[in-house]
């Protein structure tokens, strides 16, 4: 099947949004009436649409390669959520709480079998720390832990007699969405808001959650406590990009919010049959699934994958290098793009992705016995830190015996400063 074709529009305002901010609301009260407020766009506004790349074109198509993640082939069951902490993974499915550490079994917990989703949310003990969490199907909430195994922590944040349906971090509080709303605990209390129902949710690091479905995409400044919807039919997918900007889909068009704080038209799915069935955040990266493609969001341009065949009922989730996950049929796969952007990724390729492949690549390889896999430039972004720290302060990466420089030391200093 030849790759569907994106039309940009962007800057086209989406006409039938609404854009209703919504303040003065005290915290804990309910959200307000939804307001009709219709926009006419000018269409001399609409950019030719000819514009913009050809993701099928020679050259134009997004590479996309898949990541071994399971090197044992060790059994997971039917997967129906997964977290991604760097080194460790954590897979929820019918096999139980399965952990695995630089990509070998850990530890397995067959107390559970049957999980909604997963998330890494701000701990229930006040302690400062982060918890990765599962949730059950039936609304209960339970932390994973390696080699300690499932715990159940629905009443560390007030949740023991509600259904909870997902959770997400939004600043440093942790966000669980039920059926009638949400509850946000911030380590002191837990409040709760009355909004629509909905079928994705997404946090931001500045403080704001945004939820889509029942034709609305709602975003919540917590802060503030005040919300703002989009009258959305069909919004089906919410996320907020690297900058915190709002995104959202539907099956056919992808939405984005602007400067002045209103969703507008960024793309469109023209091929017939194609929808779009996933949009996620994943470190710098923005990726959607297209029909049977990936794509990629990038300074206002989607570039798709040819040929990929993805599951069309594919769920996307974030990884923690900037890859992607993609759960279809209880199947769990991962995929990486080597796709830099600007003049960072453009160093990266010419100086450093040489340095990589002839020092690091002997371990850090997809699948490669160091299990940290550093063949793309999402990963170096990702441990930016942690390679400054063990190659350039402490100086034990490369082990000796590996072709490795001073030279190649100062031009990795380089590049990670030039990214700060």
């Amino acid at each position: 099947m030849s790759a569907a074709r994106w039309r940009l529009l962007l800057g086209v305002p989406l006409g039938v949004l609404l854009a209703a901010a919504c303040g003065g609301r005290e915290p804990g009260a309910p959200a307000p009436e939804d307001q009709d407020h219709e926009a006419d766009p000018d269409p001399g506004d609409d950019p030719d649409p000819g514009e913009g790349p050809d993701p099928g074109a020679p050259g134009g198509a997004l590479v996309v390669q898949p990541v071994v993640w399971n090197r044992a082939d060790a059994e997971v069951g039917e997967v129906a959520s997964v977290v991604d902490g760097s080194e460790t993974v954590v897979v929820l499915g019918s096999k139980g709480a399965v952990v695995l550490e630089h990509g070998e079994v850990a530890s397995a917990d067959p107390t559970k079998v049957a999980w909604r989703t997963s998330a890494v949310i701000p701990a229930g003990d006040g302690g400062g720390g982060r918890w990765t969490v599962g949730i059950d199907a039936e609304g209960g909430v339970y932390r994973v832990q390696p080699r300690v195994g499932v715990e159940g922590i629905s009443a560390r944040y007030g949740l023991e007699r509600d259904v909870v349906l997902a959770a997400a971090t939004s600043g440093g509080s942790a966000v669980f969405g039920l059926a009638e709303g949400v509850a946000v605990a911030d380590g002191e209390k837990v409040t709760r808001y009355a909004m629509a129902p909905f079928e994705s949710l997404a946090g931001s690091e500045d403080g704001r959650v945004a939820m889509a479905g029942a034709g609305v995409v709602q975003a919540f400044d917590l802060a503030a406590g005040q919300v703002t919807t989009f009258a959305l039919p069909g919004a089906a997918h919410v996320a907020f990009d690297p900058e915190g900007r709002l995104l959202a889909s539907t099956a056919s068009s992808l939405y984005g919010e602007d400067q002045d704080g209103a969703l507008v038209l960024l793309y469109e799915v023209e091929e017939a049959g194609a929808s779009i069935h996933g949009l996620v955040t994943s470190g710098d990266r923005v990726w959607l699934a297209v029909g049977p493609e990936l794509g990629l969001l990038s300074a206002g341009v989607v570039v798709r994958s040819a040929g990929l065949g993805l599951p069309l009922d594919a769920r996307l989730t974030a990884a923690s290098t900037g890859d992607v996950w993609a759960i279809a049929g209880g199947e769990l796969l991962r995929f990486s793009a080597d796709a830099p952007q600007g003049d960072e990724g453009a160093l990266w390729e010419q100086r450093i992705r040489p340095i990589m492949e002839a020092a690091c690549s002997r371990c850090h390889q997809p699948g490669g016995p160091a299990g940290i896999d550093l063949s793309t430039y999402a990963a170096w972004v990702s441990r930016r830190t942690a390679i400054q720290q063990r190659v350039i302060v402490e100086r034990d990466m490369p082990p000796p015996g590996f072709d490795f420089s001073e030279a190649d030391r100062e031009a990795i200093a380089a590049w990670i400063q030039g990214g700060r």
